[in-house]
């Protein structure tokens, strides 16, 4: 069994345009003390020769390949059956894009920070060609993370690094398709998990534009569902309140108006992606 320090997550499927650079942004870490696991999830494109290829004689890396496809959260679930021995536990998307001192940093911060448990970092936002289209931000204390819990989710789950005692018998939610993280996380938090953000952008998160529509409604549904499930809970505040009323009324929008529409509405009224 290995026993590193840090083991980085890293789901696949049908990422063959992207897994390579995401593979050697890990193997390019200025923290050294990691091991990498990817899981496909029985992509049909060359995803996996173009891994085995990568990752050849380096024990750092595993490839485990599921029989099928199992889903996105039941694929994030098997790799927290196969790295929770380890002490620290990042995860890394197939199609994004670690900065070389992330894992160091977020080592570094939990070293100096022993009372949280969950710390994610800003993001920049590139496109299908890499280049950089935009930045995200998000609060970095604990007190103002538990208030914007539930308007949107304050640790993103690509540049988020946690701690394996912390997990329990908890897993990811395989009846939602997305927003499986953000229920993940807010089920942590409610158990006691204390979050935190790094001020510094350690992950580039891609964003594609095909298919936008139908994750627009997957993520307003799924967001929808998330938000309702804790509506009761200790992170309730006026601004969550708020933020279920724009969930409610971005489900009527996309109900009622035509596709193009909707999706405009949306993004330019509500200045808002509900589609992470």
């Amino acid at each position: 069994m290995n026993t590193t320090r840090v083991a980085v997550m890293m789901p696949n499927y049908n990422n063959a345009d992207y897994v390579a650079e995401a593979i050697e942004s890990i193997k390019n870490q200025t923290h050294k003390d990691w091991h990498l696991y990817i899981s496909d999830d029985g992509s049909t494109d060359t995803s996996v020769s173009i891994i085995t290829n990568i990752i050849k004689d380096d024990e750092r890396i595993t490839l485990v390949q599921q029989p099928s496809n199992i889903g996105n959260p039941a694929n994030r679930n098997a790799l927290l059956k196969l790295a929770k021995h380890h002490e620290l536990l990042a995860i890394l998307d197939s199609d994004d894009i670690a900065k070389p001192e992330r894992l160091e940093k977020q080592v570094a911060f939990f070293d100096t920070n022993t009372d949280i448990d969950l710390v994610g970092s800003h993001l920049h936002i590139i496109d299908t060609n890499g280049h950089l289209t935009g930045s995200r931000t998000f609060p970095l204390e604990k007190k103002g993370i538990l208030k914007k819990f539930l308007s949107f989710n304050p640790v993103v789950q690509g540049a988020c690094m946690f701690k394996s005692s912390i997990i329990g018998a908890s897993q990811y939610d395989e009846s939602l398709p997305r927003a499986e993280d953000y229920d993940f996380f807010i089920r942590l938090v409610l158990n006691g998990a204390c979050p935190g953000n790094i001020d510094a952008f350690l992950t580039s998160y891609r964003i594609y534009d095909q298919d936008k529509y139908e994750k627009l409604k997957s993520g307003v549904s799924n967001g929808l569902k998330v938000r309702w499930k804790y509506k009761g809970s200790s992170l309730k505040n006026s601004s969550s309140l708020i933020a279920l009323l724009k969930y409610i009324l971005a489900m009527l929008v996309l109900k009622v108006l035509p596709e193009q529409t909707a999706e405009q509405i949306l993004r330019e009224k509500f200045n808002k992606r509900y589609d992470n």
